[in-house]
């Protein structure tokens, strides 16, 4: 297995704006770095990433795909009695 590594500048990675999101956080750079994509997320959306990370967590497979980047940050999860 071939390692690549990406350096990216300070500047253009969201911050953390709080002192208890931050393995939320790590865990949204981790999914966005191995899935190629562009590190869009922010503070504003830690909430859905961490109900996501909960869905995927209770179903057993990733509720997160490259297909739908935008749709992990901004499509509300709504709550089911399923």
């Amino acid at each position: 297995c071939d390692w690549r590594f990406r350096v990216v500048p300070a500047e253009m990675l969201p911050q953390q704006g709080d002192g208890f999101n931050c393995g939320v956080f790590a865990c949204m750079f981790t999914y966005f770095l191995s899935m190629g994509l562009p590190i869009l997320f922010h503070q504003g959306h830690i909430a859905n990433c961490r109900r996501r990370m909960v869905l995927s967590l209770l179903n057993g497979r990733l509720m997160m795909t490259s297909d739908d980047e935008m749709n992990i940050l901004e499509i509300p999860i709504e709550d089911s009695d399923d």
